[in-house]
């Protein structure tokens, strides 16, 4: 008798345990899956709402001494801060000595440009801007009915460069030569060289490269120039690029995600790369377009590029 009840006390100590492991399982199970679940919550807000920079350093063997290009690129009229207040703010302390805005600024559908005219003038007063067009703003300037935008641009102060470009002599630092373009700058398939060359894009780069000053380019799309023989055909010091968003989604380790026509997880998503006779650095931009998934891993980046 006395061992039997042993026996049963027993039993109920070890079912006693049985429950407080499952108990403990359980928590830790729940404690992980909020854990995860604030990490995923906290890197989709701060791709939302941080602010990053990007330092890269490129010697160029055509400047006297150090140049600083800040590149701004596919904000999509997103703000950081009361009229981008924190992203003024951010850009004037590190000192540019010019800014470049390569497109998608605003979005297609935005009712007017008026908040990107007000970032343009502060950014002026930090240093000279220079702009070209995205898709964003070809589709906006289309949607108004008007190619009133390139105006509202210039107006800011802004040095807007539609398959134009402007030779620059800076004191001490040396003289460039700093361009801008939307299109492809690769031989269209079903085209003949012949029909290429006469086309604005082929005829503004021939006529663009044809100097001895550094050649700056201002250009939304990598894929102008990642496609077809454009990358040899052309010979530009310094391509500076976004439209792709660093892939929009980042994974870690495997990096960007998606990159239009340049496909999945490819290595030009981001970051300072060689192209045959160019060079092209890629900004993962600012911001987002509405009609796309929201960044997640990805924060919105501030691009310093220090040329030497």
């Amino acid at each position: 008798m006395h061992r039997g009840k042993s026996e049963n006390q027993k039993r109920k100590r070890s079912g006693g345990g049985s429950a407080g492991k499952k108990r403990v399982i359980l928590f830790g199970a729940a404690a992980l899956f909020f854990a995860v679940m604030a990490w995923f919550l906290w890197l989709l807000y701060s791709a939302t709402n941080g602010l990053s920079v990007t330092y890269y350093t490129l010697n160029t063997g055509k400047l006297e001494s150090t140049l600083r290009i800040i590149q701004l690129s596919d904000l999509h009229s997103h703000e950081f801060g009361t009229d981008n207040e924190k992203l003024i703010s951010a850009i004037r302390e590190l000192e540019p000595d010019l800014i470049f805005c390569t497109g998608d600024m605003l979005n297609a559908d935005d009712p007017d440009s008026e908040k990107l005219q007000r970032l343009l003038r502060e950014l002026n007063g930090i240093a000279s801007v220079y702009y070209s067009l995205g898709n964003h703003e070809i589709a906006y300037m289309s949607s108004q009915g008007s190619a009133e935008l390139g105006q509202e641009i210039a107006d800011t102060g802004t040095v807007f460069l539609n398959g134009t470009w402007e030779d620059v002599t800076l004191p001490g630092v040396g003289s460039l030569r700093v361009g801008g373009m939307y299109g492809y700058a690769f031989c269209p398939e079903g085209m003949s060289e012949e029909e290429f060359a006469r086309e604005r894009t082929a005829r503004f780069l021939m006529e663009y490269e044809d100097t001895d000053a550094l050649r700056l380019l201002l250009v939304h799309r990598p894929d102008s120039f990642y496609f077809g023989d454009a990358r040899e055909r052309w010979h530009v010091d310094l391509i500076f690029s976004g439209h792709l968003h660093g892939g929009q989604v980042r994974l870690p380790v495997l990096g960007g995600v998606y990159g239009g026509d340049l496909g999945w997880f490819s290595e030009y998503l981001d970051g300072l790369h060689t192209m045959g006779n160019c060079r092209m650095v890629i900004s993962r931009g600012l911001g987002s377009s509405p009609d796309k998934i929201p960044r997640w891993n990805n924060i919105p980046e501030i691009l310093v590029m220090d040329l030497k």
